[in-house]
């Protein structure tokens, strides 16, 4: 039965893919493009079906147990994280190992460890049996962390101790519920430790905000999401809590046309592991069902990207294909938009032609200069700092230039923006962490050749030496 009142299709912003699962989708395809099938995944790389079903048909085999993984074989580390014993292991057997844990899932891992070191016990908001909970619970010994899914929960909890406390969050909670549970923990614990950044990452909590702004202009919400997605069925619960009707569809087929019926205004948001092209379907299927106008409501524009692990690089038309899918990198005049699509810009003489702003932040969160750092293209940040490029900028991530390639292990890009500015004592502590949480053991000593400050600490007290004894040791 089709509706016969006109509907409006209002569409909440943002919604659908966030960028640790663009990271983590596009580590699998490039894995499958550079090594070829199969390649094995450990646990579904994202929650969603279809994304998935398409990289099952296009080679990838998802498994649970490492005994599935033959000798030799390429392996992957899905977004939501593993413990650290299945780390370990995988090493052991000698697979060829990339990580596809979200950074933000990684960084809660980061300070568990940092935190366990200091004698602190830990308790865990989320929920029991989901991969990332398992992950950050494996990253201690059993019983070192408990976990708590409830307000009810709090009064269960049983530490050894109330002087060294500190909590930590599923990232794709509901944002109201993480703040009851927590509330609840701090009044019964005092002293309980906080992380200074809070775990639920940025794109569920911009992702709910909007579903609770979209709920109070229509009379029913629809959330493109498979049904093991945590944080799609936080969007729906979200909605529901607005006092609105809502839904969450796996596909354009789950859509029932008597949830409709009387209804003139849909509200249609996605999760994080969404991707858009099921959203184009259910705007279809909505059209087909009566919608007659489709309209974006105003929302926070998400610009963050997460570089790719090293070993991953493809040839430059493989390079653009991802890039175009996956990082954000526009088309058009430099006229109209900062100078970020290398692409297109490439050297001086064709920036200062179109007079593109050459430090300006582009859609893909990054200076023309990061961009070429990204992808290891030396000479293209030579030219782009001869043409003036600043390497002070910051990102979208709040990373600089020297940052990115000390990240990506890029030592021979990392000396030359050190020959821009020589103050190591100034830049080189940054560049140093970032460097030792990657992993990158030549840039490490590079830097510290160079003069970085080996006790330079980030937000969480950390230097490189702690970084690195978190990753597994340089």
């Amino acid at each position: 039965m089709q509706n016969t009142q006109a509907m409006e299709l209002l569409l909440a912003e943002p919604r659908g893919f966030c960028a640790g699962v663009a990271r983590a989708i596009e580590i699998v395809e490039r894995a499958l493009a550079k090594f070829g099938a199969p390649i094995y995944v450990r646990h579904e790389i994202v929650h969603n079906t279809y994304v998935v079903n398409d990289l099952k048909r296009k080679g990838a085999i998802f498994i649970e147990n490492l005994d599935d993984v033959p000798p030799g074989a390429t392996l992957i580390f899905s977004a939501h994280g593993v413990p650290r014993a299945i780390k370990e292991e995988a090493a052991r057997r000698g697979f060829r190992i990339f990580d596809a844990t979200c950074p933000l899932v990684s960084k809660v891992h980061v300070e568990v460890a940092k935190l366990a070191r200091e004698g602190y016990e830990f308790i865990m908001i989320g929920h029991k049996g989901h991969p990332e909970v398992e992950g950050t619970m494996g990253q201690l010994p059993a019983g070192a962390m408990q976990l708590v899914e409830n307000v009810e929960g709090v009064a269960q909890l049983a530490p050894r101790q109330q002087e060294k406390i500190a909590l930590v969050t599923q990232t794709t909670l509901s944002v109201d519920d993480a703040a009851a549970i927590t509330a609840a923990i701090r009044a019964r614990f005092p002293n309980v430790r906080q992380p200074k950044k809070q775990d639920i990452c940025y794109a569920t909590q911009n992702r709910q905000d909007a579903v609770k702004l979209i709920s109070s202009a229509v009379d029913i919400v629809i959330v493109v999401g498979s049904p093991t997605s945590s944080n799609s069925r936080r969007l729906a619960e979200v909605a529901q809590r607005q006092g609105v009707e809502s839904y969450l569809v796996d596909s354009a087929s789950d859509i029932r046309p008597e949830w409709l019926h009387g209804k003139s205004r849909v509200g249609l948001s996605a999760g994080a592991s969404a991707p858009d092209v099921l959203v184009q379907h259910v705007i279809a299927r909505l059209r087909n069902l009566g919608a007659t106008s489709v309209r974006r409501m105003e929302g926070i524009e998400e610009k963050m990207h997460f570089p790719q692990p090293k070993g991953l690089r493809l040839n430059d038309e493989s390079e653009q294909r991802l890039r175009q899918k996956y990082g954000g990198v526009s088309h058009g005049s430099l006229q109209d938009k900062p100078a970020t699509s290398i692409e297109e810009s490439g050297y001086k003489d064709a920036l200062q032609a179109a007079g593109a702003n050459i430090n300006a932040v582009g859609e893909s969160g990054n200076t023309a200069l990061m961009e070429a750092v990204l992808w290891g293209r030396e000479e293209q940040a030579r030219a782009l700092i001869a043409a003036g490029a600043d390497i002070h900028v910051v990102n979208k991530a709040g990373e600089t230039a020297l940052e990115i390639a000390a990240s990506q292990g890029l030592t021979d890009i990392v000396r030359l923006l050190l020959e821009v500015d020589g103050n190591i004592a100034a830049v080189g502590g940054d560049a140093l962490l970032a460097a030792a949480y990657s992993g990158r053991t030549e840039t490490v000593r590079f830097l510290l050749d160079a003069g970085a400050d080996k006790n330079a600490a980030s937000e969480w007290g950390w230097t490189a030496l702690t970084h690195a004894v978190s990753m597994g040791g340089l």
